[in-house]
């Protein structure tokens, strides 16, 4: 396909291999960050999303689909105006948010959190948690649903590049560089890190509430199979 009107263009595949999300800034819009959804196998778009309301944009840098192939997270850093670091060196001051795009619904919306969240990194778990890992070397673990931010902590000294909940939600793995200062060269290594995550945010403890909600009214082979059915 071509895309003549689009600036920027993302995509991702989604975990089930069905959808193909495609982001850009699309010049028909007015330059509305755009998310089209197609269906992969017979190429037929199943979701086009753009807010009602946007600002000026300077990048999206990161894609990432949730586990159960519904909805869809990216974060953006915005240019702000110029400022002077401690060096000397002029740059431009940088702000960024995060949207949540709703495939089902086709709906967007903005997390509302109170707290600073360049994300240049992010990842679903499987219990509805997304984590970020940020421009300033912390890894924040939000609420999707609520905005609720659970946890934040500092990882490393840089920039948090790649984070990755395991199946059950319970590690999260990071890495990151040793510094924010990209042009020193002592910043040029890298940190991977295993992050314990609070049992009550795992996608086990998710199971435990639906095995014991449903346990009074099945019998355990069938418990066993709407567990493994919610699991897969």
């Amino acid at each position: 396909r071509s895309y003549p009107d689009f600036a920027r263009l993302e995509t991702k595949v989604s975990p089930n291999r069905e959808y193909l999300a495609v982001h850009a800034r699309d010049r028909r819009r007015g330059n509305r960050m755009t998310m089209l959804v197609w269906r992969v196998v017979d190429g037929c778009l199943v979701a086009d999303m753009a807010p009602s309301k946007d600002q000026a944009i300077a990048w999206c840098n990161a894609l990432v689909w949730a586990p159960d192939n519904n909805m869809i997270a990216t974060s953006y850093v915005q240019h702000g105006p110029p400022v002077m670091d401690p060096a000397g060196r002029y740059g431009q001051q940088l702000s960024g948010f995060v949207r949540v795009w709703d495939v089902v619904n086709k709906t967007v919306r903005r997390l509302q959190l109170n707290i600073p969240h360049r994300a240049a990194s992010l990842t679903f778990s499987h219990g509805g948690i997304l984590a970020m890992g940020g421009f300033d070397g912390s890894i924040t673990l939000v609420n999707v649903n609520t905005s609720q931010v659970l946890s934040r902590t500092r990882a490393c000294k840089g920039i948090v590049h790649r984070i990755c909940f395991s199946p059950d939600g319970s590690a999260l793995l990071s890495t990151g560089s040793g510094g924010a200062d990209r042009f020193d060269p002592g910043n040029r290594g890298s940190e991977l890190k295993c992050w314990k995550i609070p049992e009550e945010h795992t996608f086990a403890h998710v199971l435990k509430l639906v095995s014991g909600a449903l346990a009074p009214h099945l019998a355990p082979p069938g418990l066993h199979s709407v567990v493994a059915s919610f699991l897969w």
